[in-house]
This record gives C-alpha cells, sequence and structure tokens, in this order.
C-alpha cells in the first residue's frame, strides 16, 4: 500500500492522472457536442410538427 506523500510523488501517478484528465476532457467537449446536435434535431422535429 502507498502512503498519500509517496502515491502523488509518483511520475507514473501523475501521468496516469493526467491521461485520464485528458480523456475526461474529450468525453465532455464530445458530449456537449452531442448534445447540441440533439438539440438541432429536436428544433428540426418540433419545427415539422408545427407545420
Amino acid at each position: 500500500m502507498y502512503s498519500k506523500i509517496e502515491l502523488l510523488s509518483d511520475m507514473r501517478f501523475e501521468s496516469l492522472v493526467a491521461n485520464r484528465r485528458i480523456d475526461a476532457r474529450g468525453l465532455l467537449n464530445a458530449s456537449k457536442k452531442l448534445y447540441s446536435f440533439q438539440d438541432e434535431i429536436l428544433a428540426l422535429i418540433e419545427n415539422e410538427l408545427n407545420k
């Protein structure tokens, strides 16, 4: 078992955390784009239903 100090000073752990952060940021950006696309689709559907 690692101590907090050992873990936080381990470059491999720091690299792993950095990679996970980059992955999470990418997923968040992709999710925002998907949400925006869904909004566009719903607006188009609503527009068609109101014709």
